[in-house]
């Protein structure tokens, strides 16, 4: 390499010196002066000047250079002495180290035998026994006194902090928001921007609503600080903080302001530039009101807050709510700004007055409108409303509070204030409440006198100015409209009702301002509202008295007739006033209409109809129909022309609006489709208030009878809805309406005992009540219904003749309050019925004019059964059933009906004979039917009144047994068919008893009917006979018939007799009487010649033995023996038995007939036998015995049986038997007398006899069914009997009356009566309904929890989280400052007790103890070896387990679960969804800083971005994240590592020992290495920031260094910050002692050399006088000897940064070089290969390890030795590139000279101007 060099600067040198040789001998020795101009030379010559003197500079710069840098170093080089001997001696050192390590390992071995272990066994470590006792007693006592110190103090004070740390921002802003509001203000006031004459400073407001507004939210803001340090005194805070609070400060502020500057405003404006102004002052009055109304109302809102949570302060859970919206500082400014109005008024009156300016005082509307009291009436009403409703709240409080005191006593609870109720405002409407009334009456009592003020102030103004000085209005017309029309005494005449009222033209209902006005609104004049738009107008624009006098009485009694105490003296009172204001109001509007009653243009008229209209309106009216007033012909003031007459103006126009609805004579007919004009009003009809339909005449008194139920009527209700319609002859109505709610006196009464009995409120009394019964009373007739069909149709009504219900009830109140009400009716019907009567003939018609009681005695029979029904309830509910008082009520109203059906028989005779008079009797069609039907209407009568008579009986008797009411049900049935027969048979009563008695009169007078009479009589009884003899055989037959079989027998035997005796009286008759209808044969014929009868008889002989004498007859007495039995002693007996063996033809003729005779008798019997089907004895008829003893059975079996029938046997059992004692045969005579039974049953049938009647009415005459005759009318009368008699027997036949009877009687037999009290039980005093006033509990969990002390664990708390949502809370008394401090007490006693008790008495104790007894070395090593961390990690445990002496059970089987999920999580189990399952994966979650140390990881050696997040990313999210959330790289935020250390939460886990990753001593330990390189780390950042900055930083930070690393060590091993001092961990000397015992505790020395040390011997290691043997690393190691210092460097690069070495080996140029080394190459191949380091050259790395330093400080001389050569080298380079430069032109020159200078033959000379 050398000789290389050398010879190539031999070369140069060579080829330099050869061009410089040439050129000067070959160039410049031939140089000639013969060239006129320079030469090339020339420039050589140029070029090798600059060389030389550019040679001379670079020489003359580096020789400065060189000796600048080197006279530098030695000026300081005392200066830098210091750190070039410690350079040095480091360097010596190292490299001594490194050179002798057998030495230092022979050395190390034996000082770590007698020096470091003798040192940490005798010394360390029993110092460390001795501090843990001692540390551990004091530290724990010394942090639990600092823990409640500072928790008292530092913490309470950190709170603060925390809170007023987000506020001072919030604060900060709303001060620069005030100051900006303050300069807007200015600006508006001004009118900068837009200034005109309407917008300046002497027009516009000043407003500062808006600055006072953000100067109490400065305020108000700073309320946030003190809630957050104690929220239990938020409530108290909060009451100081209030009066900053409320938006009316700002607004009381604003006009109070602008109260001087409007008066300065109203001078100013005096002045001629502003146009001519009057000082009215309304603005500076409006700014007064305003001002003192707003601060009292902020006065109120303050009051309110105050109160409510000065109560909350001591009863939690009380619930303060609903204040009136105006309370009782606003109230007071209502008054006040009454008053200020009043004297305004005064003021503007008196100015007006005193200044009369034309422009004012000739406008009457303005004067009018000058001197009215509106806005202080106003002001006024809204002060007493105030007051009222005020008083209702202060009420409902005094009755919840009373309400809960008695439930408090009557059950001996706790009393419990449940709140204040909601404050509903008061509108004085009919209430229950009692609070209502007793607030509402004084209201309406001063609004009643403050009303009449009013109305007669504004009375008076408008008459003056409108009637006296202008004569614009009618003086009667203004009072009438001061009067106000009538309203429905029904209704609530309030505001709204006005507004909406659409009828009422004397009320403007834009003018009606009904709804209270909510705060103080902005003033507004317009020219109507000169003063003033009001906001509150409850009189329309038109006070009267009607809505604003008589109505407030009205209202004030409804509400004293509904207080809640029993007040019949104040219903009888109220009642009275009410009936004193009606007739006021009666006799003002009948002084008032005085003129058209006169006139006769009032009743027939609607009322209301034009009353009180004004001149304007009627004017409006009349244009608007598109009318036009016209002059009358000859012109007068105040006529028009109307109807072709001159009439006056609004008189016309008053009419003519009135005559569509009037009602003139009650001739216009009712609407049946909808109300509209041209018909009466239907009031069951949709009916709205403007429609124009005729006004109602009549009261309807029959529709309201036939609608009433018990306690309610569908047509009274609607005809009071209908008020507006009625026709002026209802007005006295609302007088009567009055009187009936009189009845209502029982209602009002016990209502207040319980609600129920409130008929208008409540369905019970309805739902009590039951239908008693209909009746025929109002003798309401299909004629009479259809007269007012449409009504009923429009009702959906339908005609019954019972139209009058009658109704009971169940319950004793109720019906009495019936009886009251009905027997009130009945007086005040009949006075309304007078009233109206007079009222419709002054109105013209005479229709109402009737003496029908029909409706009276309706009401009298209500009266009654209310009566009956109160009686009936007397009853107890459980002691009878509600059939037994309705049939017991319905019996006593039978009986108190009697004279009432008398009275309505009388009224029915009047009624028949004012029709004789009227003429509508209907004689015209017949003279008797009218008659009759008058009659049959009395007979009804009396048979309606015995029906409900039985119905009540079926009733009782019902509700007694059931069933035990059919006997009733039949005697209905049967009083219903008398009822029918006298409806049908009454006529011929009545005409056949007109015709005897007129017969008797002509008997006496002229003796003509006694001759017809007679002979009619005996001529009906001949026929009769007569009938009777000729029917005698027909009735027999029929009898026979009845009979069966043995009647068929009868008939039989008696055929022959009957057939005899016919004949006989046929002959005797000579054939008169040839047919008595004998059974089986016709009639006689007439007696024959003798020959024809000896021809029958000897036929007949003939055909008796002719026919039975034939062939086979001779073997007759023996068949008759064999096949018969003949056993009897009979003389046919006898003869058969005797005969047997003779032939028939044997015998003589006798004997045939007795033989014969025997067999017919036999057979006889036998089929006797067969028709009866009975057992017959066949001697029945030859043995003549046998009919004697048949005849003795059959009379004894009869009269057996007869006893049976008659009920004395009472079973067929003991019949049976008594028949057998008597010998009868039972299987004859039973079914025998049965069957008899039977037909006699069917033989006595009515039918058979009403048969025979008709047959002999018929024979007599056969036209009887219609003759005229006195027969006729008797025939008739039977057959209506016969009709009647065949109906009750039929009823009686499908009816077991027996059984009817028994059951009633049983009914009554049952009976037992126990009297219990008779009031209801729902009855009581104490059963006054209340509102009940719940309020909801507070939902404050601090509140509630406060009182609840639930005992966990907590520590050192400096949070503003709620006290309930921190964990491990003792106690929460809802402050903060109190709440941490006692749960600090408390949590850290309870901690602190535990340590003692499972960490330092069982642990620390036995183990100093133990080390300090036992005195044997061994033992003492065992001690030392002892693993004091697997103790302390024990100990650890066993107080996690631990169980404070307020967990229950549940908590130790929560501790013991949890221990056994810690076993078998030990186990490699985990709970999965309840149940264990093995899961190896025991990894953990890596830590933030585990996290970032991965991120800088995979950047730095595998450079990829890790979850792909950039580096940038992360220093923005560490920039920007202001939680405790994982930042990668850096693992917190920026703000995290400025703010933690310093102002984080340090809990009790920390000093403890238990935070979460330092929680067990290994973590703590791993933590307490990892703090050492953390403090290294913090050594090198300082020393770089200050070397890198060269601020002095390492100075300034220098004397607190061992704090800082201190701090470090803490904050790394137990999570401590700046926060926790003084206090300090209490395991802080255990870990130590952990650490020295464990990690640091030296072992033998050799076992740090493994590879190095020849022999190890544990058991030796510790005797100082034995010595280790090592091997020498460079006997092992070659690269070592070749390598030197630099192979602890390669050898790190290997094992940490094998790629380095890779890349260097593979990559030019390095490749080049280290190639070409081949001590090297071992090296290289083993960081290709990755092979580890052995054991020996692991230990001789860590004895070089120096060699890294020495590296280090050789890399450190070499950058030294750079500063002053790199300067040299770069000056070096920069002009030895010039210089090469410059010889490059220089030579290049000369050889171009040299060149030239060999050229021949040029022509001319080279260097010319143009040339070279």
């Amino acid at each position: 390499m050398y000789v290389f060099f050398t010879s190539l600067l031999i070369l140069i040198s060579l080829c330099v010196g050869s061009l410089f040789l040439t050129y000067l001998f070959t160039v410049l020795s031939k140089q000639s002066g013969r060239h006129p101009e320079p030469s090339i030379n020339n420039v050589v010559m140029v070029q090798f000047q600059l060389l030389t003197t550019t040679i001379t500079d670079a020489v003359g710069d580096m020789i400065s250079g060189v000796t600048d840098t080197g006279f530098g170093f030695a000026s300081n080089i005392f200066q830098n002495s210091k750190q070039l001997l410690q350079l040095t001696v480091a360097a010596l050192i190292l490299l001594e180290i490194s050179g002798n390590t057998n030495i230092v390992l022979r050395t190390g071995d034996t000082s770590w035998r007698c020096i470091i272990q003798p040192l940490f066994q005798n010394v360390l470590l029993s110092v460390g026994q001795i501090l843990r006792v001692i540390y551990d007693f004091f530290i724990p006592l010394y942090n639990y006194n600092y823990v409640v110190t500072s928790q008292a103090t530092k913490g309470s004070i950190a709170i603060a902090i925390k809170c007023d740390f987000s506020s001072m921002l919030v604060t900060v802003k709303l001060i620069v928001e005030t100051f900006i509001a303050s300069f807007r203000s200015l600006f508006t006031w001004t009118g900068v921007g837009a200034m005109s004459a309407e917008n300046n400073i002497f027009m516009n407001e000043l407003p500062v609503t808006e600055v006072v507004d953000d100067l109490q939210k400065i305020f108000a803001h700073q309320q946030n600080i003190t809630e957050c340090v104690c929220e239990g005194l938020k409530d108290v805070l909060d009451i100081g903080f209030t009066v900053v609070r409320q938006k009316e400060l700002p607004l009381a502020v604003n006009h109070a302001v602008n109260v001087p500057i409007s008066m300065v405003q109203t001078v100013f404006q005096l002045l001629p530039m502003f146009g001519p102004k009057f000082p009215s002052l309304t603005k500076t009055l409006y700014h007064w009101n305003g001002a003192f109304y707003n601060i009292m109302k902020y006065l109120d809102r303050v009051l309110e807050s105050g109160l409510k949570k000065s109560i909350r302060l001591f009863v939690d859970d009380f619930d303060f709510q609903g204040v009136p919206e105006e309370f009782i500082f606003t109230t007071l400014s209502r008054g006040v700004m009454a008053g200020t109005h009043t004297l305004h008024t005064l003021y503007r009156t008196a100015m007006h007055i005193m200044l009369p300016i034309p422009y004012y005082i000739t406008n009457t509307d303005y004067m009018m409108k000058a001197m009215r009291f509106d806005q202080a009436c106003e002001q006024f009403d809204l002060m007493i409303l105030n007051i009222a409703n005020n008083g209702f709240w202060l009420l409902e409080i005094a009755d919840s509070f009373a309400t809960a005191i008695a439930k408090s006593v009557v059950t001996g609870n706790e009393m419990k204030i449940v709140g204040i109720p909601d404050h509903v405002r008061l509108t004085c409407e009919p209430s229950e409440k009692w609070t209502v009334t007793t607030a509402c009456v004084p209201y309406l009592t001063t609004t009643i006198a403050a009303n009449t003020f009013y109305i007669g102030t504004n009375l008076v103004g408008e008459l003056l100015w409108k009637s006296i000085f202008t004569q614009e209005q009618n003086v009667l017309r203004t009072l009438q409209r001061y009067d106000g029309p009538s309203y429905p005494r029904d209704q609530f005449i309030s505001c709204e009702y006005r507004k909406e009222n659409e009828w009422d033209m004397t009320t403007d209902a834009s003018k009606c301002k009904c709804d209270i006005p909510k705060g103080y609104r902005p003033a507004e004049f317009t020219e109507e509202y000169p003063f003033g738009v009001p906001d509150y107008d409850p009189f329309c624009g038109q006070p009267n008295l009607q809505a604003n006098i008589f109505a407030n009485y009205d209202r004030m009694m409804n509400l004293l007739g509904r207080t809640k105490i029993p007040d019949l003296p104040i219903f009888a009172g109220g009642t009275y006033i009410r009936l004193v204001i009606e007739g006021y109001r009666i006799g003002i509007k009948t002084l008032l209409n005085l003129p058209d009653i006169i006139l006769f243009k009032f009743f027939h008229h609607k009322v209301n109809c034009g009353y009180g209209v004004s001149e304007k309106v009627l004017e409006e009216w009349w244009e608007k129909k598109g009318e036009v007033i016209q002059d009358c012909s000859t012109p007068r003031p105040g006529f028009m022309l109307y109807k072709g007459h001159c009439e006056p103006i609004h008189d016309s126009i008053r009419y003519d609006m009135c005559y569509t609805t009037s009602n003139a004579f009650n001739a216009v007919s009712m609407c049946t489709d909808e109300n509209k004009e041209g018909c009466q009003c239907n009031i069951g009809l949709p009916l709205e208030d403007t429609s124009l339909c005729s006004c109602i005449f009549n009261f309807p008194d029959t529709p309201q009878e036939i609608s009433q139920t018990a306690f309610t009527n569908e047509v009274l209700d609607k005809h009071y809805a209908a008020s507006p319609h009625w026709c002026n002859t209802h007005h006295a109505e609302w007088v009567f309406h009055i009187l009936s709610e009189v009845g209502l006196v029982v209602d009002r009464v016990f209502s207040k005992l319980h609600p129920a009995y409130d008929s208008a409120e409540n369905s019970y009394c309805e739902d009590m009540s039951y239908p008693l019964v209909d009746t025929t009373i109002l003798a309401y007739n299909q004629n009479r219904w259809n007269e007012q069909k449409e009504l009923y149709d429009a009702l959906a009504m339908t005609y019954s003749s019972k139209s009058c219900k009658i109704y009971g009830s169940h319950d004793f109140i109720c019906s009495t309050s019936m009886t009251v009400r009905s027997a009130l009716n009945l007086i005040i019907y009949e006075v309304r019925e007078l009233v109206m009567t007079l009222f419709e003939l002054l109105g013209g018609s005479a229709n109402g004019i009737t003496v029908n009681l029909g409706n009276r005695l309706c009401d009298l029979q209500r009266t009654a059964a209310g009566l009956s029904s109160t009686i009936s309830s007397i009853f107890p509910v459980g002691l009878v059933s509600n059939g037994v008082r309705t049939g017991f009520a319905k019996i006593i109203f039978v009986q108190l009906d009697l004279p009432i059906e008398i009275l309505n028989m009388l009224n029915h005779a009047v009624q028949f004979i004012e029709n004789i008079l009227r003429g509508t009797a209907g004689f015209s069609s017949s003279l008797t039917q009218p008659v009759f039907n008058f009659i049959i209407d009395e007979i009804n009568i009396v048979f309606n009144w015995l029906e409900i008579l039985f119905d009540g009986f079926e009733d009782l008797f019902e509700g007694l047994a059931r069933g035990a009411g059919a006997i009733f049900r039949t005697f209905k049935i049967i009083l219903n068919i008398f009822r029918q027969f006298f409806s049908d048979a009454a006529i011929e009563i009545l005409s056949l008893i007109f015709k005897v008695f007129g017969g008797i009169i002509e008997m006496f007078t002229g003796g003509g009917i006694y001759a017809d009479f007679f002979a009619d009589l005996w001529r009906l009884i001949t026929k009769l006979l007569e009938m009777l003899l000729k029917n005698a055989g027909k009735v027999l037959d029929a009898i026979l018939s009845m009979l069966g079989p043995l009647g068929q027998f009868i008939r039989e035997l008696s055929g022959e007799i009957c057939i005899g005796l016919q004949d006989a009286i046929c002959t005797l008759s000579f054939g008169g009487m040839c047919d008595l209808g004998c059974p089986g044969a016709g009639p006689s014929s007439p007696p024959a010649p003798a020959a024809a009868v000896g021809e029958a008889v000897g036929g007949f002989f003939d055909d008796i033995f002719g026919r039975r004498l034939h062939s086979s007859m001779h073997r007759l007495p023996k068949i008759l023996y064999d096949e018969l039995e003949w056993n009897g002693v009979s003389e046919c007996d006898m003869y058969v038995h005797a005969y047997r063996d003779y032939n028939f033809t044997d015998l003589r003729p006798m004997e045939r007939v007795q033989l014969l005779q025997c067999v017919e008798q036999r057979a006889l019997a036998v089929n006797m036998g067969k028709q009866l089907e009975i057992d017959l004895p066949h001697d029945l008829v030859y043995n003549w015995k046998r009919k004697y003893t048949m005849l003795y059975e059959l009379m004894t079996s009869g009269f057996i049986y007869l006893q049976y029938t008659t009920g004395d046997i009472s079973n067929a059992t003991e019949m049976l038997h008594e028949m057998k004692h008597a010998g009868v045969n039972t299987n004859l005579y039973v079914p025998f007398w049965n069957k008899v039974r039977s037909y006699v049953r069917q033989f006595t049938l009515l039918s058979h006899l009403d048969g025979l009647v008709h047959t002999l009415f018929h024979s007599f005459d056969k036209d009887i069914q219609t003759s005229d005759t006195g027969w006729g009318n008797i025939y008739r009368i039977y057959k209506h009997s016969s009709t009647a008699a065949k109906a009750i027997y039929n009823h009686s036949q499908t009816t077991d009356l027996h059984y009817d009877f028994t059951q009633a009687g049983k009914a009554l037999s049952t009976i037992n009566i126990t009297w219990k009290n008779p009031i209801p039980e729902h009855f009581s005093l104490q059963g006054m309904k209340r509102v009940t006033l719940r309020a909801t509990k507070t939902s404050n969990p601090y509140k509630l929890k406060s009182r609840n002390f639930v005992l966990r664990a907590a520590g050192l708390n400096t949070d503003i989280t709620p006290c309930e949502e921190q964990a491990d809370t003792n106690m929460c008394v809802n402050c903060l400052v109190l709440d941490n401090f006692f749960n600090t007490v408390i949590n850290e006693g309870k901690r602190m007790g535990q340590f003692y008790e499972y960490t330092y008495v069982p642990v620390i104790i036995p183990s100093f103890i133990e080390y300090f007894n036992d005195e044997e070395k061994e033992s003492r090593a065992k001690a030392w070896r002892e693993d004091m961390a697997a103790m302390m990690e024990k100990a650890a445990k066993k107080a996690a387990e631990d169980v404070s002496d307020f967990a229950n059970e549940a908590t130790r089987q929560a501790v013991e679960g949890l221990e056994r999920e810690i076993e078998a999580t030990q186990r490699g189990y985990v709970n999965m969804r309840g149940r264990h399952k093995l899961y190896s994966n025991h990894t953990e979650p890596l830590t933030v800083w585990q996290r970032a140390v991965k991120d800088w990881d995979t950047l730095i050696f595998k450079l990829e971005w890790r979850n792909n997040v950039t580096l940038l990313e992360a220093i923005e999210k560490a920039l920007t994240v202001t939680d405790d959330s994982y930042v990668p790289f850096f693992g917190r935020s920026f703000s995290w590592f400025v703010t933690y250390p310093f102002a984080g939460d340090c809990p009790m886990d920390i000093i403890y020992g238990t935070y979460p990753g330092h929680e067990t001593t290994s973590k703590r330990l791993d933590l307490m290495e990892a703090s050492f390189y953390y403090m290294m780390y913090f050594a090198i950042g300082l020393f770089l920031f200050d070397w890198f900055t060269g601020f002095p930083v390492l100075a300034l930070v220098s004397p607190f260094i061992l704090y800082i690393f201190a701090f470090i060590f803490l904050l790394v091993t137990y999570g401590w910050i700046w926060p926790c001092f003084p206090n300090v961990p209490n395991m802080l000397v255990d870990d130590i002692f952990v650490l020295l015992n464990d990690r640091i505790f030296p072992n033998c020395f050799c076992q740090y050399w493994p590879g190095l040390a020849e022999t190890c011997n544990l058991d030796n290691c510790y005797l100082c006088s034995i010595q280790t043997s090592y091997r020498t690393c460079p006997d092992n190691i070659p690269e070592l000897k070749e390598l030197g210092v630099f192979w602890a460097p390669l050898t790190w690069l290997k094992v940490n940064f094998p790629e380095v070495l890779v890349f260097i080996y593979d990559n030019p140029p390095f490749l080049w070089i280290f190639r070409r080394l081949d001590n090297l190459d071992s090296m290289f191949q083993n960081a290709i290969y990755k092979t580890p380091l052995t054991d020996i050259e692991n230990d001789c790395f860590r004895l070089h390890i120096g060699d890294l330093v020495v590296f280090i400080l050789i890399c450190y001389v070499g950058s030294k030795a750079l500063q002053f050569g790199v300067p040299l080298a770069i000056r070096a380079a920069q002009h030895g590139w010039k210089l090469f430069t410059m010889v490059v032109g220089l030579f290049y020159t000369m050889a171009v000279s040299i060149e030239l200078s060999t050229l021949t033959g040029a022509g001319k000379n080279t260097y010319q101007s143009d040339g070279f």
